[in-house]
């Protein structure tokens, strides 16, 4: 199923809305961007998850394999099969602590008039030792380019709050938001909410923000702001706010410097803040190419652009049968065919356990790499110094 949102409160804009409360009214009247294929592999992934969870849950394991069978996607049978033991492990652990244990799969939900969205999925059930009612939102997250954090997750905290008034849910005792982001090493994380209706307040609070400034109440101009945010809106690479902020980063030094000198000239704190903005500016440049090259396409000329076409990928003659094109190859002297493929790691745990491949299995060696501070990984600190590259004395 594809999900819909309200205009001005979709859960999945929240942080968006938060930091830019005029992007709704800035680009009221701009055109949707075309679906990439990474929004339209993790559709394909969310409708997946909701036809296979019922089945898994039954352990009708065929019924699911038969869903999967016809799956366009090499690697996403193996991440649904992870994600659907891992979400039934979390059931079963849920069940055994609950009483009338509830789940509920693509579940409708809406906060207030404003604020609506489809959860992913939803436990709920009577805490046997308190006697409360506990809840659990989960989202899944098909993405591996950025990792998402459950902790203060609007989006997340979003769902589980209109869960609880969409499904008339009272004496509330642990809520928790879940995380799923299926395709990162230990992509589970989870954010129990303690203040409830704190995290009511500040969520209504942006939304009528929003309304407000889409209504005209306030100018747009004062309410509009570039950041990380930016990647998904609909103005990417062409905000006022978003080029100014990009411009500035990028023009630090002289423009007709050679980048190399350019960068050599950098003080540490303009390199640092260039770092911070690197997948800002990435994502603008890409979002300018991609307007641009709509622009092209539909007619637009300009002397020092054009759009060509790339080479296309070979692929086996589809108007051949596959004992065609076998009997075909095996006449030009290919012996083997089919080429045999060792199952992977994690198809392997899950069939025998995880514990009883620890001597077949090393870990690669990783390589340094530089993150933001905030990053939760334990920094290193290098047995010697390698020689910095040469700079001006500015550093």
């Amino acid at each position: 199923m594809t999900k819909k949102h309200s205009l001005f409160g979709s859960p999945s804009s929240l942080y968006r809305h938060e930091k830019c409360p005029a992007n709704v009214a800035y680009t009221k009247d701009m055109p949707e961007p075309p679906t990439s294929e990474y929004a339209k592999e993790g559709t394909v992934f969310h409708d997946y998850m909701e036809k296979c969870t019922g089945y898994w849950f039954q352990r009708d394991t065929a019924k699911v394999d038969e869903i999967l069978a016809d799956c366009e996607y090499e690697d996403m049978p193996e991440h649904i099969y992870g994600s659907l033991s891992a979400l039934y492990i979390r059931w079963e652990k849920f069940k055994s602590k609950h009483d009338n244990p509830v789940y509920a799969l693509e579940c409708r939900v809406r906060l207030n008039e404003d604020l609506a969205g489809t959860s992913d999925v939803i436990f709920h059930g009577v805490n046997k030792e308190t006697g409360l009612t506990d809840v659990v939102a989960i989202d899944y997250k098909y993405g591996k380019g950025v990792r998402v954090e459950a902790e203060e997750n609007l989006q997340g905290i979003a769902y589980l709050l209109a869960a609880i008034e969409t499904l008339q849910l009272t004496n509330i005792g642990i809520a928790v938001v879940v995380i799923a982001q299926v395709r990162f090493e230990n992509g589970w994380s989870l954010y129990q909410v303690t203040n409830l209706d704190h995290w009511r307040t500040h969520i209504v609070k942006i939304v009528e923000l929003v309304k407000a400034i889409y209504e005209g109440v306030h100018p747009v101009e004062d309410h509009i702001a570039a950041g990380s945010w930016c990647r998904f809106c609909r103005a990417n690479g062409s905000c006022v706010a978003q080029q100014k902020q990009t411009l500035d980063l990028i023009n630090t030094t002289a423009t007709e410097l050679p980048i190399e000198e350019r960068v050599r000239r950098l003080t540490l704190d303009e390199q640092v803040a260039l770092f911070l903005k690197k997948k800002e500016i990435e994502h603008f440049l890409d979002a300018v190419a991609l307007n641009l090259k709509c622009a092209v396409e539909a007619g637009v000329e300009h002397p020092l652009v054009k759009v060509v076409t790339t080479k296309g990928r070979r692929a086996w003659n589809p108007e051949l049968t596959q004992q065609e094109l076998v009997d075909a190859l095996n006449k030009l002297g290919v012996a083997n065919v089919y080429k045999n493929k060792l199952k992977g790691i994690t198809d392997i745990e899950r069939e025998i356990g995880k514990k009883r491949l620890d001597s077949l299995v090393v870990l690669g060696e990783g390589k340094s790499e530089l993150v933001e501070a905030s990053d939760k990984r334990e920094s290193i600190t290098l047995t010697q110094p390698k020689e910095l590259p040469e700079t001006d004395e500015t550093l």
